[in-house]
């Protein structure tokens, strides 16, 4: 997964890992579900979301 915001490369399959680029550290994960037809968010980030602290 490319994401241009952090100019690297993700895998979704491995929660989210830096393949590529000069992310430090994983994206988050936002865990989903499904009411009927509508995808939902079905809890929180699996770790803290916005730059780490220094």
């Amino acid at each position: 997964l490319h994401c241009p915001c952090h100019a690297s490369e993700f895998d979704p399959f491995a929660g989210g890992k830096v393949v590529g680029g000069p992310a430090l550290r994983a994206l988050p994960a936002l865990p989903l579900g499904q009411d009927g037809n509508l995808l939902v968010v079905a809890g929180r980030f699996t770790s803290r979301i916005g730059h780490p602290q220094s």
